[in-house]
């Protein structure tokens, strides 16, 4: 599980809107999602949606930056 400080990081990097998509990911409400980010509530499914996303967006943005030549 991934500690309550390591949850607000991820939520940090994420842009606006991802709690939403990490909910629908994981076929739970946006509240859950909410609490699980603020450490109130543990999630195995919120959890592996917040890092499969969190990847994915890391990708892209790996990606565009390649296309720009600044990688």
């Amino acid at each position: 599980m991934i500690i309550e400080v390591d949850r607000r990081k991820i939520r940090g990097f994420l842009p606006q809107g991802s709690v939403k998509k990490i909910a629908e990911m994981a076929g739970v409400s946006r509240g859950a999602a909410t609490y699980w980010f603020s450490g109130k509530l543990n999630s195995r499914r919120i959890e592996d949606a917040a890092v499969k996303l969190l990847t994915r967006l890391n990708r892209d943005r790996e990606r565009k930056l390649k296309e720009a030549g600044l990688l």
